[in-house]
């Protein structure tokens, strides 16, 4: 089964048919299990902050999740019918829904040290982070919208200017917290 793409979207990797069939599920439950059961005895044992809404950290939690099986369900809809448009449309698709995440959850995340934009510059300076994560709401809603228009593009551009868009949320709010 054909697992992996290159940015023309030609298929230049591939698995058995068994291990394609478990490697996302387990991939998926392997990662819902570490963040649902030991990232929270970390967080008690090394006495870190509590900067993430409860609420947010279940959807951090479903994020990746999301990622793996969105991800799978491309694979297999690429296994039953070939198609490199299918793939450049699916790409912005995924990106899109991450981006859109992040544009809902930054904006809401206090300092800490696992989620969020954590350059040096901005600890332990509540007012700055802040400011620099609505701002990072801004540019992924911005970049959802981005990866959104891609799904009109040619296919031979879509997937880059995805990655593109979400690159581009990511690092102008880096850039604005210099300049604040």
């Amino acid at each position: 089964v054909t697992t992996h793409f290159d940015f023309r979207g030609e298929p230049n990797g591939s698995m058995s048919r068994l291990t394609f069939a478990l490697f996302c599920p387990v991939l998926a439950a392997l990662l819902w299990s570490f963040g649902r059961f030991v990232s929270p005895h970390l967080k008690d044992r090394f006495n870190l902050p509590r900067g993430v809404p409860e609420g947010v950290q279940h959807l951090l939690l479903l994020l990746p999740l999301g990622i793996v099986l969105g991800v799978h369900v491309m694979l297999l809809r690429y296994a039953q019918a070939p198609s490199a448009r299918m793939i450049h449309s699916a790409v912005p698709v995924l990106l899109g829904v991450v981006c859109l995440v992040l544009s809902l959850v930054l904006p809401r995340v206090r300092e800490n040290p696992f989620v969020g934009i954590r350059v040096p510059w901005l600890r332990g300076r509540p007012t700055l982070w802040a400011r620099t994560h609505k701002v990072a709401g801004y540019t992924h809603f911005g970049a959802f919208l981005g990866c959104v228009a891609c799904l009109f593009l040619p296919a031979s551009a879509a997937s880059i200017l995805a990655v593109s868009c979400m690159l581009g949320g990511s690092f102008i709010p880096v850039v604005y917290s210099l300049w604040i």
